[in-house]
């Protein structure tokens, strides 16, 4: 097991410990990631709109395990002395184990499968300031956009991918397809851990295999998950260990229905067939790197060190809600249990927290849009699309000059319709035999000189 912040080898993430010799296990390597140059800014935890109580509309970046750590007071700078401190590293992840990172101490294998987190909306920790919840268990909520803190490293012009899924459910897993799974303290747990939990959890997942491939995927309804796939470019990558905001747009406004978890976690597909122990990571003083690679940000322990189970410290665990980093660690799953307590479930981790944003809000924009502007752009269906779309929008007043606008990421529009007089009432314009390349773009819907947009993806 290689794990790339200070983390003793035979840790399940997710707290469980292996065998009873972890502690002859000597502590692994840690690698600092930093931001890359002229990189967009981490997005904050923030308040967008007046009020934090649920009465009031709201609209905020969370970042779950972050976010309760704020709360917590905890130090966040990675100090190596003093009060108990977190710092945040890089931890490389690959669809499956065939490939190797490699840095100054040697050559691993890459152990990681998936990472992502869980967010329970409605604990006090999500808001630092006041310790309110933004919502209650009675709440519906919505989704908009998720943002990753990533290191992708391309050295060969194959086109790589993050899947990345999106679940929604309650943590009581009741129905036929349930998005979450619960692990419980048992043969494995120790304390402290065992004393700040008696359960965790993470995505419910199937299709677990000792094979190479993507072959593990959630369990959940269709109707209470999304997959999108993003395709990384080079306005990704950066030299190893250098890090970027990588924002996923998702296809539409997820509608949260009340008392539900949501977790995003996502794995790195590449382009190619890469063979067993190539390099698909190298950090400075490693073998070189061969083939295209990815690492998340994560949150990792810096004081006290960790040198023997009982420095584990409680900083990432939420005891108000279900708010935690999950792992998918396939090396130890696989190979050393290889059952269905490790296949079956992306396991909750009480002590790293991959950095996953979420946009969340009282109310989709569309609703808003209707209220202040007397119009609003409705999310185009399907979406992601091929070859035609549907975009929905409706006038609560007359408008004089009516235009739906699209344009590419580069800001170049490439497709218009104007209308003129129209009265108020729901419009659908059809845009069909679309014939640019597929990517994100950007839908405008203009009334009388006022703008909304809306994002779009051509498959």
């Amino acid at each position: 097991m290689k794990k790339i912040y200070t983390l003793m080898a035979g840790l399940i993430l997710g707290g469980s410990i292996i065998g009873q010799n972890v502690l002859q296990t000597p502590v692994q390597a840690r690698h600092k990631g930093v931001m890359a140059p002229n990189t967009k800014p981490i997005p904050n935890s923030r308040i967008n709109s007046n009020g934090n109580s649920r009465t009031a509309a709201f609209g905020k970046w969370v970042e779950p395990v972050g976010d309760v750590m704020r709360a917590k007071q905890i130090d966040l700078n990675g100090l190596t002395s003093g009060t108990p401190s977190q710092g945040t590293f890089v931890d490389i992840i690959y669809q499956d184990s065939t490939v190797t990172l490699s840095d100054a101490t040697g050559t691993f294998t890459v152990g990681d499968m998936m990472l992502g987190s869980v967010l329970d909306l409605k604990s006090m920790y999500i808001d630092s300031a006041t310790l309110t919840p933004l919502v209650t268990n009675a709440d519906p909520y919505y989704v908009d956009s998720i943002a990753i803190v990533g290191s992708y490293v391309k050295v060969t012009p194959t086109t790589d991918t993050l899947y990345t899924w999106v679940v929604w459910g309650d943590s009581s897993l009741t129905g036929p397809n349930p998005a979450f799974a619960k692990g419980s303290t048992g043969f494995f747990w120790v304390p402290p851990i065992s004393s700040w939990r008696a359960e965790v959890i993470g995505p419910a997942v199937t299709g677990a295999a000792a094979g190479p491939g993507n072959l593990v995927k959630p369990t959940a309804a269709a109707n209470h998950m999304v997959l999108v796939k993003y395709v990384l470019t080079n306005a990704d990558s950066s030299s190893a260990g250098h890090l970027k905001v990588i924002s996923i747009p998702l296809p539409n406004y997820l509608s949260i229905p009340a008392g539900s978890l949501v977790s995003c976690f996502y794995t790195f597909v590449p382009g190619s067939t890469n063979a067993l122990g190539a390099c698909s990571y190298s950090f400075t003083g490693g073998a070189p790197q061969t083939v295209n690679g990815f690492a998340g940000e994560v949150w990792g322990q810096t004081y006290p060190a960790v040198t023997a189970v009982a420095n584990y410290q409680d900083q990432e665990v939420d005891p108000d809600g279900w708010n935690m980093g999950v792992d998918y660690y396939k090396n130890q799953r696989h190979k050393k249990y290889n059952n269905a307590q490790y296949e079956g479930i992306v396991k909750g981790d009480l002590v790293t927290g991959p950095r996953v944003f979420y946009f969340v809000s009282s109310a989709p924009t569309g609703v808003n849009e209707l209220a202040n502007n007397n119009f609003a752009l409705l999310q185009n269906q399907p979406n992601p699309f091929t070859n035609q779309t549907t975009v929905n929008y409706q006038l609560k007043k007359s408008a004089a000059n009516v235009a739906v606008e699209i344009y590419d990421v580069r800001g170049v529009k490439v497709y218009e319709k104007t209308e003129k007089n129209l009265k108020p009432g729901n419009y659908s314009l059809e845009v069909s035999d679309i014939n640019f390349a597929a990517g994100l773009y950007f839908c405008t819907l203009s009334v009388d000189g006022q703008k909304v947009t809306n994002k779009m993806i051509k498959q």
